[in-house]
């Protein structure tokens, strides 16, 4: 993930609150829409990340944020 000291206020809003505020962001990427080595993502306030981690055996592990209500 790319980290930015300030969200693009120009682009989408973050699709976890909904705003554009000046925050740091970070780009995440889009599965299924890499052509040609480039990747689409979109950019996602720090502070709204809210990530964990499920370990299945040693080696197997699994990052992930659950969205929404």
């Amino acid at each position: 993930m790319k980290t930015f000291d300030h969200f693009n206020p120009d682009g989408e809003p973050c699709p976890i609150c909904g705003k554009r505020d000046g925050t740091p962001a970070v780009l995440i990427p889009v599965d299924g829409t890499e052509e040609d080595g480039i990747i689409q993502a979109v950019q996602v306030h720090v502070g709204c990340l809210d990530l964990r981690m499920k370990r299945y055996w040693e080696k197997h592990q699994l990052i992930y944020q659950c969205i929404g209500g």
